[in-house]
């Protein structure tokens, strides 16, 4: 029985043996593992990181393309407005139809007024270039009196100018 035991604790040391020897072999292999497990993750990672980029920019360029159709669509339907417009407001047209469907006709006789200027418009006239002069000569009035100013000349129009 002395010898059974002496060959199991002789066998249990070699197996202790082999197991630490194969341990730092199964650890080194263990870590091998991990390290190509986690390169793979990450190219597949950067492939889909790349794939996704493809196809955003695939997206953006049929977006582009079809903005592109819908400009030159547009495009093409404001010259078809424009002719329509030109034809509508050709003054042949117009003529026509205010001959054809609305009974008017030409005149036969035109009268033009022709408004004679009295002496008073002419003084107006004057004192209105005079005042001008006179609000041109002073530079630091306030704003009021600036405002009243330019609100007098819009209200002194004559009949045959716009001055």
């Amino acid at each position: 029985m002395g010898m059974n035991n002496k060959k199991n604790y002789d066998h249990h040391q070699l197996s202790l043996q082999q197991n630490k020897s194969q341990s730092p072999k199964k650890k080194n292999r263990l870590k091998s593992i991990i390290l190509v497990v986690f390169m793979i993750a990450i190219i597949v990672l950067l492939i889909l990181i790349h794939v996704n980029q493809y196809v955003k920019l695939a997206r953006r360029n049929f977006k582009i393309e079809s903005l592109k159709e819908k400009i030159n669509q547009l495009k093409s339907e404001k010259a078809h407005l424009q002719l329509k417009i030109s034809r509508l407001i050709s003054l042949d047209r117009i003529e026509r139809i205010a001959k054809q469907e609305l009974n008017m006709k030409e005149p036969e006789n035109v009268n033009y007024i022709v408004l004679n200027q009295t002496k008073d418009d002419k003084n107006m006239k004057l004192s209105s270039q005079k005042s001008q002069k006179e609000d041109n000569q002073k530079p630091n009035r306030g704003i009021k009196e600036k405002v009243l100013a330019w609100f007098n000349k819009l209200t002194n129009v004559q009949a045959d100018t716009l001055e």
